[in-house]
């Protein structure tokens, strides 16, 4: 598989105070639920250790 092949666009729209809820909690549980509903693949992971 190419690198290409993993890149994906996670621009999913944008983040305006106007269309923030008042109440922090009701906010979170709105993106929680949106996250929640979407099927993800969480992106490539690379740990790098010195070796010992």
């Amino acid at each position: 598989m190419a690198t290409a092949d993993l890149r994906r666009d996670y621009r999913a729209g944008e983040l305006d105070r106007s269309g923030l809820n008042p109440d922090p909690l009701a906010q979170f549980a709105g993106w929680f639920a949106q996250a929640t509903e979407m099927s993800h693949t969480p992106p490539p992971r690379l740990a790098i250790a010195p070796n010992a």
